[in-house]
């Protein structure tokens, strides 16, 4: 048995026993989530993991919590609890990459005709949450495929539309030459489709947190100054991106090392925005979009003031204290480890 499927066994045995065992009751049908709004505020979301079960921590309050921003404290402003079902709505995006004549089982293709693996796992978002569709191509190509909705058959249905083969090849990218819009269109089509559901997420009311999930098999490379300007779009935002390939395709960890280029480009952005990469064999891809809800559903939003609103990164920090750094100083908290203040 490969290290890489027992793995996957286990997370599918700690997610079960997390939906069965802990999931936490059904709100009232008048109980709605509280949005804080205000340009002075910076809305972070933590995922926490407990070290001994792999289970989120459903029980922190305000008080066990310590942010810091750019290595000084700064006050929590508001808190809010996934379990308590206050935090903001999501938007969840599936973006993938254009389905080509060839290389589509690094890239997107091997998705195609097994969405429908997803589609448990929708029916578990809350009752104030959307799914839109997206997709980008390697010929400068991109496209909201389906607006943000509720209709999860549709979505389904999108889904497998765009990745319909596409009936052209892998364009050749050279790196070594001067204007890169015209000679590596996909990657011009790639912050494009992350600006449009950004975008998208701004004129939405209220503003949910888009989450982008990546199905594709990360086989990329850019230049390191493009892929940070793409995650400072998201950094301006509340976004999160995360990712789910299949076991059997690993991604590129390096790419035109002859330009120093960086690698594995969504990987990049994932770990930048507090997100998370799934590597499963295919029966788990519907398990995979599952820990991203369960995930989503159990986090915590704590807002703070920044010390300025300069468009400019600043680094930030977070930390349990007291009680629950004694009862859980082993726990894992991931969130994204900076942020953009911008009005």
């Amino acid at each position: 048995m490969r290290v890489g499927t027992f793995l996957a066994i286990i997370f599918h045995w700690v997610l079960v026993t997390f939906v069965v065992g802990q999931s936490a009751p059904s709100p009232p049908a008048e109980q709605n989530p509280t949005f804080h709004t205000g340009t002075s505020l910076v809305l972070l979301d933590i995922f926490t993991v407990d070290s001994k079960t792999g289970l989120p921590l459903n029980k922190l309050k305000r008080e066990d919590f310590q942010v810091s921003e750019d290595g000084k404290p700064v006050a929590i402003e508001t808190f809010d609890s996934g379990v308590r079902y206050d935090t903001r709505p999501i938007t969840l995006w599936l973006v993938m990459l254009c389905n080509m004549l060839d290389y589509s089982d690094l890239q997107s293709g091997k998705f195609a005709g097994k969405m429908n693996l997803y589609r448990p796992a929708l029916d578990h978002l809350d009752k104030h949450d959307l799914v839109g569709v997206a997709s980008w191509c390697d010929n400068g190509e991109s496209a909201i495929e389906l607006q943000p909705t509720q209709n999860y058959d549709q979505v389904i249905a999108s889904s497998e539309k765009a990745l319909a083969k596409r009936p052209f090849k892998n364009p050749f990218c050279d790196p070594m030459l001067g204007n890169r819009a015209k000679t590596c269109p996909g990657e011009r089509a790639l912050r494009e489709i992350m600006q449009k559901i950004l975008q998208n997420t701004r004129e939405s009311k209220p503003e949910r947190v888009p989450v982008m999930v990546f199905l594709y098999g990360d086989h990329s490379g850019m230049p390191e100054k493009a892929v940070d300007e793409m995650v400072d779009d998201v950094l301006e935002t509340s976004g999160v991106v995360f990712g789910i390939t299949d076991i059997t395709v690993g991604p590129s960890q390096s790419h035109w090392n002859r330009s120093q280029e960086r690698g594995a480009i969504i990987h990049y952005i994932v770990a930048e925005t507090g997100g998370q990469y799934f590597s499963v064999p295919e029966n788990l891809y519907g398990t995979a979009l599952e820990s991203i809800l369960m995930q989503l559903h159990f986090r915590y939003e704590l807002g703070f003031k920044p010390s300025a609103v300069d468009g400019k990164r600043h680094a930030v920090q977070v930390e349990l204290v007291g009680s629950a750094k004694e009862q859980y100083g082993t726990a894992r908290l991931r969130y994204r480890p900076e942020y953009i203040p911008t009005p």
